[in-house]
């Protein structure tokens, strides 16, 4: 069984974080939805959870093989990350050498959230680990370095545990939120820092989910259930999740966000009402697919249409950009009415896309494929009674 609903709704909710960082006068920043972007990333990581347990939990207490179910998660997320990290260096090399410092912020070329250490543990995967005083080259990618500790903690934590696994995701929530509100000096909107503990505890929350979905389900919960109230059910999950990120986004009470996310979880993964028949329709599903290539390579592109206005700036005096100090370092604004400001971010939202599609085809695919074949000789094929489930969040 696919949970397709959720496909969708990654698909949808990637472009949201694609549009929130487009740096301009849009209407998603006018309105304050912007602030949902950052979070909606801890929605990503209960979903990952959810889809994990729900995939790999059974086969791997079954003999599946840690070291398999690690090489073949890494695969997931390191063939893209490594691709967009080289495009990030070659871009640097090519305004170190061509074109000035036209796009690098007033820093000289690889330093600051370029510098060359950051690369190393780019490549290592530990850049979001607590290691930077800032976030480094690909900044979005902080997110799949912690989705990998968050990989490695559940997979020994279920060797160790085995059925006492729920345990562990108990604990790893509680330990997570009193980290995150007592440590973390910046909390939920820890991202190169204390992220971390942002992920063990979304996945965690989608672990509870999980279960708490498979135990309902095996009973036959709900199954009663309408399509017109299973609809309503979607429609409040969805307005709430927004609501609640505009209004506990920026305090303590985010740490809450991924327990109320499982919630929706639930309501979708039965995939009964009609919005779950709109997430799961093939367009939607298809961007859910390609989601991982559209939240790696977003923030590229829209640094090269910042180059881009930049450099039309220079060539017609025109007030185009302007640039904002955020600490040590600088950010480029697009200074354009509200109009263009919209209509650029279709574009980018467009030709992030494009991008994805090529990425994810010859990137994403070729490189699961390959780690596939690394891992499958640690361990033998063991799957468990029951459905089979797609796993690829």
């Amino acid at each position: 069984m696919r949970f397709l609903a959720f496909d969708g709704l990654r698909g949808l909710f990637s472009l949201l974080v694609v549009l929130a960082h487009v740096p301009a006068a849009t209407v998603l920043r006018q309105s304050g939805l912007s602030a949902t972007g950052d979070t909606l990333v801890d929605l990503f990581f209960v979903f990952s959870g959810f889809v994990i347990a729900a995939g790999y939990e059974k086969r791997l207490l079954q003999g599946y093989g840690t070291g398999r179910f690690l090489i073949e998660r890494l695969g997931r997320i390191y063939p893209i990350h490594f691709v967009m990290l080289m495009v990030f260096i070659a871009t640097e090399i090519a305004f170190a050498t061509l074109l000035g410092s036209l796009g690098q912020q007033g820093r000289a070329p690889f330093e600051g959230d370029k510098s060359v250490e950051a690369i190393f543990t780019h490549l290592t995967l530990i850049h979001a680990w607590n290691v930077h005083d800032i976030p480094t080259w690909n900044y979005p990618t902080w997110s799949l370095s912690t989705e990998w500790a968050a990989y490695i903690v559940f997979a020994f934590a279920l060797l160790v545990l085995r059925r006492r696994f729920t345990t562990a995701a108990v604990v790893g929530i509680g330990v997570s939120i009193v980290v995150l509100l007592t440590v973390a000096p910046n909390g939920m909107q820890s991202y190169h820092d204390y992220g971390v503990f942002r992920s063990i505890l979304g996945f965690s929350a989608g672990v509870l989910a999980y279960r708490t979905y498979d135990a309902l389900n095996r009973r036959q919960a709900f199954s009663a259930l309408s399509r017109p109230v299973f609809t309503a059910l979607e429609i409040g999950g969805l307005a709430g999740l927004f609501g609640l990120q505009v209004s506990f986004g920026a305090t303590d009470f985010a740490v809450a966000l991924p327990l109320v996310f499982t919630l929706l979880m639930i309501v979708f993964a039965y995939g009964k009402g009609h919005v779950s028949a709109l997430m799961g329709s093939r367009p939607l599903v298809y961007l859910g697919t390609i989601s991982l290539s559209i939240y790696v390579v977003h923030v590229w592109i829209i640094m090269r249409a910042g180059n881009v206005a930049a450099l039309a700036e220079r060539l017609t005096g025109l007030n185009l950009v302007t640039y904002v100090a955020e600490g040590d370092s600088r950010h480029l604004e697009l200074a354009l009415p509200p109009l263009a400001a919209n209509l650029l971010a279709l574009l980018v939202v467009a030709g992030v896309v494009l991008v994805s599609h090529f990425t994810y085809r010859y990137v994403e695919l070729p490189g699961q494929a390959l780690f596939r074949r690394l891992a499958k000789p640690l361990a033998p094929a063991v799957t468990g009674p029951g459905r089979a489930v797609a796993v690829n969040p």
